[in-house]
């Protein structure tokens, strides 16, 4: 008897003390994002705008790199050219691709490159 009101009463003291200081764990289950999201400053990149056009007409670009970001082309033919991409805006419109097609990410596309990949 004597080990039971022991047991019961450091467990009512421990009780009325985790109660006024507010420090106890919820036992319904939580959401994996209820404790907030953290955030660095300036961790998340500054992506260009869309800066000029670069071709218009029907010019081929072939052998060679080509940076994607913040071009706007239109009517250009891609013959085995490696595309350079950093994750910022683009707009190709009626271009045609002529395999062998080579990508090259690195900045924000190659981290989200990097982020999908390592979900599986």
């Amino acid at each position: 008897m004597r080990v039971v009101t022991v047991a019961l009463g450091s467990f009512t003291l421990g009780a009325v003390v985790m109660f006024f200081r507010g420090n106890h764990a919820s036992t319904s289950p939580q959401s994996a994002f209820a404790q907030g999201l953290v955030t660095v400053s300036g961790a998340v990149p500054v992506v260009p705008p869309l800066r000029h056009i670069v071709a218009s007409g029907h010019g081929t670009v072939a052998n060679m790199e080509y940076v994607v970001d913040g071009l706007e082309t239109h009517g250009l033919k891609f013959v085995n050219v490696t595309f350079k991409y950093g994750g910022g805006a683009y707009k190709p419109e009626n271009v045609t691709v002529t395999p062998p097609v080579n990508i090259q990410l690195s900045g924000a596309a190659a981290n989200t490159f990097a982020f999908l990949t390592s979900l599986d």
